[in-house]
């Protein structure tokens, strides 16, 4: 790509203000690609910043491109990259671990010390995410995929390994019953991901029905719309609770608690949402006393091609969960869409020049 030419920016400067900047394209680094962008996802932290320009007690410190789920192709090599082409269309890790601190020495590299994560105030100094049309980025992290696949579902793949992280964590799920709560994005590919893995009933919980019968459409089992019919939620606690495993997906913590009271003893509850940070209170007395795994999960590591190989496979079909596609220049409607779960599941932004 021509040094000279410029490309167009989707930049938050300030919260709920996104302006396009044209920026000048660097020369390649040594194993690095040029990708134009192929989809982006708009993500439920990339609202976050939009709407407070922080996350989770994360603020950012300068302009910043967000973005960190995205697909794209090939447009140009940089010094001794081997095994891809331009014009190859590629699934884009967003974790980039610096392989040599413990944790990604004992294979843990999404909680890698030196982390650099596009588009987060949880980098410092930032990088740009994938909001732009053009961008470079390390070829280790790509996977280079069948010309046929389509660029809005490999898209999907990033979200789908967050999911898949916390499925994992949970062990085995076969023939287990499984609670997600919170049908958005996240919590609806979990679901997803519990049916790819043997679990022998998923139910889903959210306060929309809108998000539910996605979620249904997903593989959910049982969909119960807990603002509507709290009582359909609370037949489970009898007993000591009666769910194998419950993935918390929905950051409310009333959820949080319900968990506790649906989870059956010695069950596992997997923290797979962003909840509040600071201080919160919680019967902790009910994970000793009913000898609970209490997990967390934080992005993800090897599930980022096994995702891929779902989507590819069609085991897991994102499809039903694409709401809308937007140009980089209409990000305001497309934030402003994402925001809205009555209307949207995922929104995507596309460079459509």
């Amino acid at each position: 790509m021509d040094n000279s030419k410029q490309y167009r920016a989707l930049v938050l400067d300030r919260a709920q203000h996104t302006e396009i900047q044209m920026m000048t394209p660097r020369t390649l680094s040594e194993g690095e690609v040029r990708i134009k962008l192929g989809a982006a996802g708009i993500c439920g932290t990339d609202l976050h910043y939009y709407a407070a320009y922080a996350n989770s007690g994360f603020e950012i410190q300068s302009p910043l491109t967000l973005g960190h789920e995205a697909s794209g192709t090939v447009s140009e090599l940089g010094p001794n990259v081997v095994g891809f082409e331009i014009g190859d269309k590629v699934a884009i890790n967003p974790v980039v671990a610096c392989g040599h601190c413990l944790p990604c020495r004992r294979g843990q590299a999404n909680l890698c010390e030196n982390k650099r994560f596009p588009g987060s105030a949880t980098t410092i100094p930032h990088i740009h995410g994938f909001f732009r049309e053009y961008f470079e980025y390390p070829a280790s992290a790509c996977i280079k995929v069948d010309p046929k696949t389509s660029l809005e579902e490999l898209a999907f793949v990033e979200p789908l390994s967050c999911s898949m992280h916390a499925i994992e964590r949970a062990g085995n799920l076969l023939g287990r019953k499984v609670l997600v709560s919170g049908a958005g994005p996240i919590g609806v590919l979990a679901a997803a991901c519990a049916k790819a893995a043997g679990a022998a009933s998923v139910t889903c919980t959210d306060l929309s029905d809108d998000t539910l019968a996605i979620a249904a459409q997903m593989g959910a089992d049982e969909c119960i719309n807990v603002a509507n019919h709290p009582e359909q939620l609370q037949r489970y606690f009898e007993g000591n609770g009666q769910f194998d495993v419950v993935v918390e997906a929905s950051g409310a913590l009333p959820a949080l608690d319900n968990a506790l009271s649906a989870v059956r003893r010695g069950g596992t509850i997997v923290l797979l949402s962003n909840l509040p940070a600071g201080k919160v209170e919680i019967r902790a007395n009910m994970i000793m006393l009913k000898e609970l795994n209490f997990l967390g999960t934080m992005q993800f590591g090897l599930e980022f091609e096994k995702a891929l190989s779902l989507i590819l496979n069609r085991q897991v079909d994102v499809r039903p969960m694409l709401s809308a596609q937007f140009d980089l220049a209409d990000a305001q409607q497309a934030f402003e869409l994402a925001k809205d779960r009555q209307r949207s599941m995922k929104v995507q932004l596309v460079s459509n020049k």
